[in-house]
């Protein structure tokens, strides 16, 4: 639905000085009595323009009480658009829903039913520990099922303490980048065995994993040509000396 402030839904509606619009499918609209509504199309003063134009909208109403009924725009014929305040009998509510996202990264679709006015609830089985998070539109909310310190929220923050011993057996390094202002270490080849850290810079290790099988080599062209080539440039460039 739409709170409308224009002009002419302050004039037609009055009230609260606004008009809520809701939007519905033109197919959808069923009329009985159609005897007794009219239609009032707005005359709309433009900058500049010396005459009014009339508005391509059509307002509905009741020509007995007055009483608007909705809105239709030739420019989006497929929209029809009804006044709440026409409205007498219980709107129908659209299936609430959330997307609820496991640890794993598996997507699942909530329904959620209203248990009291403005509270909506839905259960679902957790059949992973971690963090879920469940998604309403631009909504989110968290909720973490298992330990209430797990190891994976117990150090938030980079810490390369944690993983320099496990670096350091296999003869590396850790390096911070980023926050502290470093910049990127220097890649360079070493050979098994060797130290692969230092100041600045990091070592990968050449472990020949790989075989030889075949080597060609292809000539661009004859030696003779290559040689008559050569001459002529010789002698292009005495020529151009002696010149």
């Amino acid at each position: 639905y739409m709170r409308c402030y224009c002009s002419i839904c302050r004039k037609t509606q009055g009230g609260g000085g606004y008009a809520i619009n809701i939007m519905g499918e033109a197919s959808t609209l069923r009329v009985r009595g159609t005897k007794h509504v009219a239609t009032y199309r707005a005359r709309i003063a433009e900058p500049g323009a010396r005459r009014k134009r009339l508005s391509p909208a059509r307002r509905h109403f009741c020509g007995s009480c007055g009483s608007a009924l909705w809105i239709a725009d030739p420019r989006w014929p497929e929209w029809v658009y009804p006044f709440a305040s026409a409205i007498d009998t219980p709107l129908p509510r659209p299936p609430a829903q959330v997307e609820l996202i496991a640890p794993s990264g598996t997507h699942t679709t909530l329904r959620l039913d209203e248990g009291a006015p403005g509270l909506w609830r839905g259960e679902a089985a957790a059949a992973e520990q971690g963090l879920y998070e469940a998604r309403s539109g631009d909504l989110r909310a968290f909720a973490a099922i298992g330990p209430l310190n797990p190891l994976e929220a117990a150090a938030l923050s980079a810490d390369p303490e944690i993983l320099r011993p496990f670096a350091q057996a296999t003869g590396g390094s850790v390096f911070m980048t980023g926050e502290d202002g470093r910049r990127l270490p220097e890649l360079r080849r070493v050979d098994r065995g060797a130290r692969a850290n230092g100041a600045g810079w990091i070592g990968i290790e050449r472990n020949g994993a790989y075989t030889v099988r075949e080597a060609r080599a292809t000539p661009l062209g004859p030696g003779w040509a290559w040689a008559f080539f050569g001459a002529a440039l010789l002698i292009l460039g005495w020529r151009r000396e002696s010149a």
